[in-house]
């Protein structure tokens, strides 16, 4: 709509300035112009209005859905810092296979590169109600873009086509999980918190980087014959014993075991159970 509306509305601004238009055809652009409007609803009005603008300032900007393929989608996520491993492309599939959830992810494009995407997935719940969510089941998502460019660019071209997406799915609200706030005007929730440690270089370093209770406790578990080892898709059925009782005693609900089942299938390159057990077992 906003494209039909910025070849009709430069019809009359080449009239002005050279390319005539009698007043009859003028009529006629404003005619059309105004029956698009009056097929949209208000939020889709606004949103058509701003991309308009955003059409005009700078027409080699274009916002789409769901027309990456996945190697396309993980090359950007992977060659720019400013992800995490929520946007990967895998996700998709793991939730959309595991739940059934549908699926959007947008990307901008600048004149043929990709400068920022967004995954999103609807999540339509009795108990939690309709919402659009980058990334459930999952602590990071929102909007990625390109190392080095101003994320603000290209936040309006994005929301509007989230907020034409949440008025079409009747969605109760949009959750964008990121790790530090790039929006202005929008609610945020700082109720969660993340826990990060940088890496070190060395054992020894990593050690000494840990506090002393958590140094005691490691050492508490060496004492009593505690042993960790990694493992792939073959002790999922002794982590979910595990996870699922855990999960319980919490009172949270328990994902289904296919879930982690097609974590380990889709990831299975990047993935690993850790299982401690007693040196005896």
């Amino acid at each position: 709509a906003a494209r039909k509306i910025a070849v009709l509305a430069d019809k009359i601004k080449n009239s002005a300035s050279g390319d005539k238009l009698n007043e009859e055809q003028i009529k006629a652009v404003k005619k059309s112009i105004n029956d698009i409007l009056k097929t949209l609803s208000d939020v889709e009005t606004q949103v058509v209005l701003n991309t308009l603008v955003e059409f005009m300032n700078n027409e080699n900007i274009e916002v789409f859905c769901n027309q990456l393929s996945d190697a396309e989608w993980d090359r950007f996520v992977e060659a720019n810092r400013n992800s995490t491993m929520a946007h990967l492309y895998g996700w998709k599939k793991v939730i959309e296979s595991s739940y059934g959830h549908k699926s959007y992810y947008f990307y901008v494009d600048k004149s043929g590169e990709i400068v920022s995407i967004l995954p999103l997935i609807f999540i339509n719940s009795r108990i939690f109600g309709k919402q659009l969510v980058s990334m459930p089941f999952l602590d990071y998502g929102g909007i990625c873009t390109k190392n080095d460019v101003d994320a603000t660019e290209y936040i309006d071209g994005i929301l509007n086509r989230v907020k034409v997406l949440s008025s079409d799915l009747n969605a109760d609200h949009v959750d964008l999980r990121h790790l530090t706030n790039i929006f202005s005007g929008l609610k945020t929730n700082l109720e969660k918190v993340t826990m990060i440690m940088d890496l070190k270089s060395t054992e020894e370093s990593m050690w000494k980087a840990l506090t002393s209770e958590r140094r005691n406790r490691i050492r508490k578990s060496l004492e009593n014959d505690l042993k960790a080892s990694f493992f792939g898709s073959e002790a999922i059925d002794e982590f979910y014993d595990v996870f699922a009782v855990n999960m319980r005693d919490l009172g949270s609900p328990v994902h289904s075991k296919l879930f982690f089942e097609n974590i380990m299938k889709v990831f299975e390159s990047r993935t690993k159970i850790i299982l401690v057990k007693h040196k005896s077992n």
